[in-house]
């Protein structure tokens, strides 16, 4: 195989890297989400920036039964982990394109970073779940239970939020 054809499926490989990458981001967002509007109202156009700022709230002052459950290291990542999906969102690919052409990171080490990025997204991910399932438990709803509507769970977070 001619180093051409390795660099294409490299750069094919980079691709789909990079798309189950953003996804174990997007899962770890929807996370975040998840557990800042348990602890507030549930708008459905909760944005963003507004998921991180209530997140980091929750995560520094943690809320009633929350208080036990929220890893200090997480909460100290937050930060870190907002710094680094703003670049993979905004930056990775035009950098990939730059530092393989000037030899300054091969396409297997791109690689092997955004694994590297996606497994530690998906772990900080499932720690949110957990703690968002907890938090149901502890106000008497199972988290597995897809049959409530957004109302309805809406209706539960606002009751138990004044007990």
């Amino acid at each position: 195989m001619s180093e051409a054809e390795d660099d294409r499926q490299y750069e094919a490989l980079i691709l789909v890297g990079y798309a189950s990458l953003m996804e174990s981001v997007q899962n770890f967002e929807w996370a975040l989400k998840r557990l800042a509007i348990q602890e507030n109202e549930m708008p459905d156009d909760l944005s963003f920036d507004e998921a991180w700022k209530r997140a980091e709230r929750v995560l520094r002052k943690p809320i009633g039964a929350l208080t036990e459950h929220v890893p200090p290291e997480l909460s100290a990542e937050l930060p870190r982990l907002r710094t680094i999906r703003n670049r993979l969102a905004h930056e990775v690919l035009l950098r990939w394109r730059f530092e393989t052409r000037l030899g300054m990171a091969t396409h297997a080490e791109v690689v092997d970073t955004f694994v590297e990025i996606a497994n530690e997204f998906d772990s900080f991910g499932s720690q949110l779940d957990a703690l968002a399932d907890e938090h149901l438990e502890d106000i008497g709803v199972d988290p597995a239970d897809l049959s409530l509507s957004r109302a309805e769970l809406r209706k539960i977070l606002g009751n138990a939020g004044r007990q």
